[in-house]
């Protein structure tokens, strides 16, 4: 039989050769010395927090952002249009941008919400993915603007 590691032979039960587990004894014993084996069931998030911490994910507001120039036009690329010429667009992205940077940099908020300043990796890859997003923008009006030109 194999012996267990800071177990007593006498304390396992043995069945057909193998370990089966502690004696009833032995269980008794132990649950007395150091209470019963249970771990704390988690408590939950409030479902507020869930919302918060869903709108401040760094990447997708990033994407947000730039999303939120390519739909200005189904034809046009936004720098054709203007990227300051929708002064409400600008000053509603300003504020996002001003919003993430207080849910993720003051950090009583960040806590709060379960959120972190991205790591270095993190912020390249979200800044990164702007000018894809803008550059899959353009792609596709251009495929459409040929498309309608072929016709």
């Amino acid at each position: 039989m194999p012996e267990a590691r800071g177990v007593k032979r006498e304390s396992v039960k043995v069945h057909a050769g193998e370990l089966t587990g502690l004696t009833a004894r032995d269980v008794e014993l132990r649950q007395q010395q150091y209470g019963l084996n249970l771990l704390p069931v988690p408590r939950g998030l409030p479902i507020w927090r869930h919302v918060f911490a869903q709108l401040v994910h760094f990447f997708a507001v990033m994407l947000q952002m730039a999303n939120a120039f390519a739909c200005r036009s189904a034809s046009i690329w936004p720098g054709k249009l203007g990227w300051f010429s929708n002064r409400y667009l600008v000053l509603a992205i300003a504020c996002e941008a001003a919003i993430l940077t207080g849910f993720l940099f003051i950090a009583p908020l960040a806590a709060l919400l379960g959120q972190a300043p991205p790591n270095v990796g993190g912020f390249l890859v979200a800044l990164l993915a702007v000018p894809a997003v803008l550059a899959a923008d353009a792609i596709q009006k251009r495929y459409k603007r040929r498309v309608r030109q072929a016709e």
